[in-house]
């Protein structure tokens, strides 16, 4: 029988690609996120958008989102399968990406290659739009907005830090997604 902390890892792998070790990808992960998520902020402060109007729109935003983890489980089906010799070659660069991977007992530091990477982009992918889905129905279930009177029911504070989360988590989902898409269309034929 397995452990526990083993069943853990297993069900936690989609969010390994947050792990990759890389000098730069950090910047897709955290600060292109963090200054939009800042931007958008500010402006919205300076611009008095109410927080009602943001609600909606991450309401609406949520139901695009519904979509995406459809899409992504066949864009990891695809690159899992892609018959496709240069695709199984570890990634270049003088400091190529690197993930830990339980091996045994041992986590272990693994070389990447192409289709390892991009099936762990994409499982990620699929993940934080399940995520974005069901913390996206949170101003609905549990009312933060009158509709009828279009004024929040919820405090301020709360309703500032969902917003927050919520636009941090698309973001990577928005910026992940481009990563994902330049590296298919492009920097895997090379």
């Amino acid at each position: 029988m397995k452990t526990y902390s083993y069943i853990l890892y297993q069900l936690s792998r989609p969010f390994a690609y947050m792990l990759i070790k890389h000098e730069d990808k950090h910047i897709y992960d955290w600060v292109i996120p963090t200054i939009v998520t800042v931007a958008i902020s500010f402006f919205s402060f300076v611009f008095s958008v109410s927080l009602v109007s943001l609600v909606k729109y991450s309401v609406e935003l949520t139901s695009f989102v519904n979509s995406l983890p459809g899409f992504f489980i066949a864009a990891l089906a695809a690159v899992a399968t892609f018959n496709r010799k240069d695709i199984d070659k570890e990634m270049d660069g003088p400091d190529p990406p690197t993930v830990s991977t339980r091996i045994g007992d041992e986590n272990i530091p693994v070389p990447l290659t192409r289709r390892r990477f991009l099936c762990m982009l994409f499982s990620y992918l699929t993940i934080i739009s399940i995520f974005i889905s069901i913390y996206g129905v949170i101003p609905d279930a549990f009312g933060f907005i009158d509709n009828e009177k279009g004024i929040l029911t919820a405090p301020p504070f709360s309703v500032s830090l969902y917003l927050l989360v919520f636009c941090f988590s698309f973001m990577q989902l928005v910026v992940s997604t481009m990563y994902g898409l330049y590296y298919l269309g492009d920097r895997v034929h090379y």
